[in-house]
């Protein structure tokens, strides 16, 4: 962390994360050994102009290779005369019921339980942990299905609760691609406990587009009704005491893809149930060894039988503060009576994260 202080008084203070990811593909495959790479880099800037005014500026480099390139990731300005109220104008990003516990799935950028992050150019007011934003929406959440960019238009609305080591938030998100039916809502509620080293958090998330479609509404896909829906339903349980933890998640999506198999949030939910569990034990406060057991069914239809078990260990170390490195090694077993290839997978990867 670095600050420093312009001549105008202001205060500067920069920190960021970086995460440097090398993976095999399966070793035990015929032909060349292949290798992915995956980079972030981020960049935060925090300035204070005085108690009441503040700003952020965000910096980002992501991509799935050695070099990713730097982009601007947002900026804003924040009004805040008191402690329960501010209003904040600029570029925003919302998202909810992120997956925290399976290390597969915990970017928002990409997945998400509730709703994956949505980017807005507009405003954001506060109240006594009631959230509303409403703007433009930019980036990935300006794309539309049928029709050019920069015409859609996002409203978000949360409450944020917590009351000794509980906390409550509801949500509803609506997005509009101003064309015939075709608009998007997201809503739910994301909810969890905290008792010693025992926590258990939950969230329920409701997908829907083309909400006003029906039989006998011609909208860009005909007569047809293209209207689909999605609920799903996260848990993840943990326990930690002494030298041992266990985390878990459990993820279901109960789909209704419409009369045309549409299915625009498929961008989000990345497969229509999975499990996972990592017992850990600590050698050392700078030592563990985790042992994941994962089940996937790795798609989004529910007949496709083509599901797996995957079973590995990580290893954990923590050498110093702020720098994490993990190991890891997984076996993939075929469990699906329809997968491509019955033979068993064995992967290796590395992944560097460090903090300032």
């Amino acid at each position: 962390m670095s600050e420093g202080t312009s001549k105008a008084n202001m205060e500067v203070k920069m920190t960021g994360e970086v995460e440097l990811d090398a993976y095999t593909n399966d070793v035990l495959a015929d032909g060349d050994l292949k290798h992915e790479y995956a980079t972030t880099v981020d960049l935060n800037f925090d300035i204070k102009f005085n108690e009441k005014w503040t700003a952020f500026l965000g910096i980002e480099a992501d991509a799935a290779s050695e070099g990713a390139g730097f982009g601007y990731n947002g900026a804003y300005i924040q009004y805040k005369p008191a402690d329960i109220f501010y209003v904040k104008v600029g570029d925003l990003t919302f998202s909810e019921g992120a997956f925290q516990a399976y290390y597969g799935y915990d970017d928002p950028t990409y997945n998400a339980a509730g709703m994956k992050e949505h980017d807005i150019r507009g405003m954001q007011i506060g109240l006594a942990g009631l959230e509303l934003g409403i703007g433009f929406a930019r980036n990935a959440n300006d794309a539309r299905v049928s029709a050019d960019d920069d015409a859609n238009y996002n409203a978000h609305l949360a409450y944020e609760f917590n009351y000794a080591g509980q906390h409550l938030r509801p949500y509803v998100d609506y997005k509009s691609y101003q064309e015939l039916d075709h608009n998007e809502l997201h809503a739910g509620i994301d909810a969890g406990l905290t008792l010693g080293g025992f926590s258990f958090r939950a969230v329920y998330g409701f997908h829907a587009d083309y909400l006003g479609d029906d039989d006998a509404n011609k909208s860009a896909f005909g007569p047809a009704d293209v209207t689909s829906t999605a609920h799903a339903i996260l848990a993840e349980p943990s326990f930690e005491v002494s030298m041992f933890k266990i985390k878990t998640t459990f993820f279901y999506a109960f789909i209704d893809d419409g009369d045309e198999g549409h299915q625009e949030y498929a961008g989000e939910i990345p497969e229509y149930m999975f499990a996972y569990a990592e017992p850990t034990l600590k050698f050392a406060e700078f030592i563990q060894l985790g042992i994941p057991v994962e089940f996937h069914t790795n798609t989004l239809d529910d007949d496709a039988d083509i599901s797996t078990l995957d079973v590995g260990a990580r290893f954990y170390l923590a050498p110093v503060e702020n720098l994490n490195i993990m190991a890891t090694g997984m076996v993939d077993i075929p469990v699906g009576d329809n997968n491509d290839d019955d033979d068993v997978a064995l992967r290796f990867g590395i992944e560097t994260v460090f903090n300032f």
